[in-house]
């Protein structure tokens, strides 16, 4: 007896990808909603510079970025100057976030 197996490697490779991007832009997601009312607010402009790029394939890997974009000065907002201390509020967001990633993962590919 003869089995005949057809093999729909690069569907599953798609399907899994687009699993782990689903699941980065939730994780990116959450760091951003953690980090948002956790950053002063004078004018708001560095609140609202608080956002996610989505997750992409590049070859083998997956890059997502996330952080505060096109405000110079949140990195002292985060690290802190001048004597003063950092709110570290996108370290807090990543501490929130990134353990669920492999859950999140887990959770669409079974």
């Amino acid at each position: 007896m003869a089995f005949r197996f057809k093999s729909n490697v690069k569907d599953l490779l798609k399907a899994t990808g687009k699993n782990i991007i689903d699941a980065m832009d939730e994780t990116m997601a959450e760091g951003v909603l953690v980090a948002i009312p956790l950053t002063p607010v004078v004018t708001g402009i560095a609140q609202g510079s608080v956002r996610f790029n989505p997750a992409q394939q590049e070859g083998s890997k997956f890059v997502g970025t996330w952080g505060s974009f096109k405000v110079d000065y949140y990195i002292f907002l985060e690290i802190g100057a001048r004597g003063r201390s950092g709110g570290h509020m996108l370290r807090q967001g990543a501490d929130a976030a990134y353990p669920g990633l492999a859950k999140r993962i887990k959770r669409r590919i079974n």
